[in-house]
């Protein structure tokens, strides 16, 4: 769920049980700037979003907690906030549908 002021909340261990009964990995994923685009109460905003791929954790690595996968979510959330800045692929895209 979204938080009130943006910040991480407790993670719960369904993602980590799965892994292990699976033997999957996990990949931790921070989508920064959807607090600012639709804050919890708040008004739509339009900003840029980003999604942001960490590495992969085995979940023999992981024991019982989700410590590690909550702090590589932190890193990538402490880069700083997202940025807009166009591919060259949407940019001629653009071009093209404008004419």
């Amino acid at each position: 769920t979204r938080s009130k002021d943006g910040r991480l909340q407790t993670f719960r261990k369904g993602a980590l049980r799965m892994a292990k009964e699976f033997d999957v990995p996990i990949l931790p994923v921070a989508v920064v700037g959807t607090h600012e685009l639709l804050p919890k109460g708040g008004r739509f905003r339009p900003g840029p979003v980003e999604v942001r791929l960490g590495r992969a954790i085995q979940p023999d690595d992981l024991g019982d907690s989700m410590e590690p996968v909550k702090a590589q979510i932190q890193e990538l959330l402490d880069m700083g906030p997202a940025s807009y800045k166009p591919s060259p692929t949407w940019r001629l895209f653009r071009r093209a549908m404008n004419g």
